[in-house]
């Protein structure tokens, strides 16, 4: 053992590493392929706003500091919910942004209440801090809401909402939606990750139409999916200026770069680019469930860029099984789904990819060896 790990926080020994999705190149070193399609990491299969990467290259020089506060960016990202700048935070990621709230609020023996099959980050920040996660199975695939609200107790600090849900891609109802926000204790902080809203449809909840009915509480949003800007990482936090202020006093100076700043005001420009991506994602999920229902498959209905697919054989096996033929998805194990796996919607060609691969795939898991 290392002298340094005598130093670590007891509660961060017992917190294992986040495990992103597989990056392309090592399946490409590991089995030694040329053709290789990645639908681990919901990331856009279009590519970037092309108005971002315009604005990329328009960068002259990297010597001076960013601008700290980003002003016009968080006005930009405000009018989008009805909010001012005085409302929107800034984040590398909105993972950052959850981990600066966490690092707020979070201490020993508190509690943090969400799903059990939904984004793992959740859990594993909570754990660092030495909090406890309360964890409610979904119903149907979906928030339940009802035994949410059951699940608060005095020391429950944070009750954490992904909506549409990462992995199962379900969304939770207005209507029901509305009466758990009216039912949740006032002193209790209530955080809606909307990652992928921009994929919903029309009737899906938009959580920052409630901050005026809610105070305590804050809305994730991201550039990563839509936009297309994952590698120059930005999120935002939409609440309270209240809550936005401490936010602020908790980040990183410098933590969103030049960069990332002008990728993301061409971006949220660029409506054609988001129409061309909303378009192709619908047209791959009508595809995709097509052919799982031919193959004798079900998913779950998402209101995001995924589809959770559930299979006969264990997701780490066909994770593996997949990725050897060139197709990279996600293992739904870290998310409590150890039968299924989450697929991004790729491009039409990566569509018909991947269910050729899964095709040949189900073949092999299916077949009867002879007596």
């Amino acid at each position: 053992m290392h002298p340094f790990d005598h130093l670590v926080r007891m509660a961060m020994r017992e917190v294992p590493p986040y495990v992103p999705g597989t990056p392309v190149e090592e399946v490409r070193r590991r089995f030694g392929l040329e053709r290789i399609i990645k639908l681990a990491s919901n990331e856009n299969p279009l590519g970037t706003s092309p108005r971002a990467i315009e604005a990329l290259r328009s960068i002259e020089a990297l010597n001076v500091y960013p601008d700290d506060v980003n002003a016009e960016l968080r006005r930009r990202l405000g009018e989008r919910c009805g909010v001012g700048a005085e409302s929107v935070a800034l984040g590398h990621g909105s993972n950052e942004l959850l981990r600066y709230l966490f690092t707020l609020v979070m201490e020993p023996g508190d509690e943090l209440v969400c799903a059990k099959e939904t984004f793992s980050l959740y859990h594993h920040d909570a754990r660092m801090l030495g909090a406890s996660t309360v964890e409610v199975p979904l119903r149907d695939g979906v928030h339940d809401l009802s035994a949410m609200l059951a699940a608060v107790t005095p020391r429950t600090k944070i009750v954490m909402l992904c909506d549409p849900n990462n992995p199962t891609g379900t969304r939770v109802s207005r209507e029901v939606y509305r009466r758990f926000l009216s039912e949740l204790r006032p002193e209790v902080l209530l955080v809606v990750d909307q990652a992928y809203v921009e994929f919903a449809d029309e009737d899906a909840v938009d959580a920052t139409l409630d901050l005026g009915v809610r105070s305590n509480m804050l809305v994730l949003r991201t550039l990563s999916k839509l936009y297309g800007l994952a590698a120059v990482r930005l999120g935002y936090a939409v609440g309270d200026p209240a809550i936005v202020s401490w936010l602020m006093r908790a980040h990183v100076p410098f933590n969103i770069t030049l960069p990332s700043a002008r990728a993301a005001l061409a971006a949220i420009d660029d409506h054609a680019f988001m129409e061309r991506t909303r378009a192709n994602n619908e047209q791959g999920k009508a595809y995709l469930y097509r052919h799982l229902e031919r193959l004798g498959l079900w998913a779950y209905r998402s209101a995001a860029n995924f589809l959770c697919v559930r299979l006969p054989v264990a997701a780490d096996r066909a994770h593996l099984d997949l990725m050897r033929r060139g197709v990279i998805v996600r293992a739904g194990t870290s998310f409590h789904l150890p039968n299924h796996i989450r697929v991004t919607v790729g491009t039409p060609a990566e569509n018909q990819i991947f269910v050729e691969t899964l095709e040949q795939a189900l073949e092999s898991w299916t077949a009867v060896s002879p007596a």
